[in-house]
């Protein structure tokens, strides 16, 4: 290479990697450009002075690119330059009495300023600043009770985080939250650890303003209902407003006889048009129902109602109808001694009558036992019978109808 070629060489170079074309020169420029962002922070008490801000620019999947920091000044405000790069977002953070607090996310564009702002939450211990978003009642068939479970969401109604789980006492300091009355095997799934005295519940509670789809509050019991108590009324006081009160009766059961019931569901405070009712083929997947999908199993039949606002200090009342009834055993075995009554006295009457008058007889008598067999399977299969009340009169069916059978034998031989 001559010495003319490597200068040549040399100063091509100088112009291709070392003076910038117009393009690389325009989005240099861009990149050095700022915007002012305002981040304010404040409270339900007025604007926070003295408060550390961080400002943090981003890039992409949450890629941090830089972070700016600044002191809020009397009117709760911190002011920053910030660069420009084309697709980043930028985000503002503060710690709060050791809690970290974000405002929203925005994009960082060519605007000339931009506006970001941090709520803080004071705490309060106050129940009077909480209500029940939303508290779902599923009730489902156990063998001699009705089984309850209750998911409340709580709400904060003012602009702090209501907190008394620093209490010592939970009787003094918890919430408590009577159950019905006669509620029996009061279980707390959440939080584990409330507390049950009697029949109310001592409940520590954390409730931030912001909606979540965590219920607060679990909670089991159950109602024992009598051998003929085709409905059970459910009642239950208020201590808070509730905006919205879902009831769903479980219609799907564990036990052979009872796979399928037909529940209906109502409440006093229904009318033709503030309630809603609806089954599992309509039941709507909003924020709160999502919770209690955990207790329904797939392919649960259940019908369901959702009634208006019920307030602070009202009664609450639900009546569930259709569950199945033990007709009384003493029903059936007056029936069965009174059809051995009759079949003796006619035997001892007409035991005089020849073989031919008395075989006639006693075919009568086995079809009416029969006949009984026939209404005991249908009020078995219609619910109106229990299956071991329905054994046990089989039972004695069958022994009278082994006396028939042999004194057939008897009357067939003379």
């Amino acid at each position: 290479m001559t010495l003319k070629t490597f200068f040549i060489l040399t100063i091509s170079a100088f112009f291709f990697f070392i003076i910038p074309n117009p393009a690389h020169s325009q989005e240099l420029q861009e990149q050095l450009e700022h915007a002012t962002v305002t981040v304010h922070i404040g409270s339900s008490f007025g604007p926070i002075s003295e408060e550390s801000v961080r400002l943090h620019i981003v890039f992409g999947s949450h890629e941090l690119i830089s972070s700016l920091e600044a002191v809020t000044d009397q009117q709760g405000n911190a002011v920053f330059e910030v660069p420009i790069i084309s697709g980043s977002r930028i985000v503002a953070e503060t710690r709060h009495n050791g809690s970290l607090r974000f405002s929203e996310e925005i994009e960082l564009d060519h605007e000339e300023s931009r506006d970001l702002s941090i709520f803080i939450a004071e705490l309060s211990n106050d129940p009077s600043v909480l209500s029940v978003r939303q508290l779902s009642t599923i009730a489902e068939l156990w063998e001699g009770y009705i089984l309850f479970t209750q998911i409340w969401h709580f709400q904060v109604d003012q602009p702090v985080i209501f907190s008394n789980i620093d209490g010592t006492d939970p009787q003094q300091d918890w919430i408590a939250l009577p159950m019905p009355k006669n509620a029996e095997g009061i279980s707390v799934l959440q939080p584990r650890n409330a507390q049950v005295i009697g029949e109310t519940v001592y409940l520590p509670l954390t409730v931030e303003e912001n909606r979540s789809s965590q219920p607060h509050f679990i909670v089991r019991f159950s109602l024992s209902r009598t051998d003929h108590q085709e409905a059970l009324i459910w009642q239950q006081e208020t201590f808070f407003d509730i905006h919205t009160s879902l009831i769903i009766a479980n219609e799907t059961t564990s036990f052979s006889r009872h796979e399928r019931l037909n529940l209906a569901i109502d409440s006093p405070i229904c009318n033709n048009s503030n309630c809603s009712f609806f089954s599992e083929n309509t039941f709507e997947e909003t924020i709160e129902n999502q919770s209690i999908l955990s207790f329904l199993r797939e392919g649960t039949h259940f019908t369901a109602l959702t009634t208006p606002a019920a307030f602070s200090g009202d009664n609450m009342s639900v009546t569930i109808s259709g569950w199945p009834t033990r007709v009384p055993f003493a029903h059936y075995s007056m029936i069965f001694f009174s059809v051995l009554g009759v079949f003796i006295g006619i035997f001892f009457i007409f035991k005089p009558f020849k073989a031919q008058d008395t075989a006639l007889i006693l075919d009568a008598q086995r079809r009416d036992l029969h006949a009984y067999w026939a209404k005991l399977q249908s009020d078995l299969s219609s619910a109106k019978i229990l299956e071991h009340d329905y054994e046990l009169a089989i039972a004695n069916l069958q022994e009278e109808l082994g006396v028939l059978e042999r004194r057939f034998r008897e009357v067939n031989h003379d």
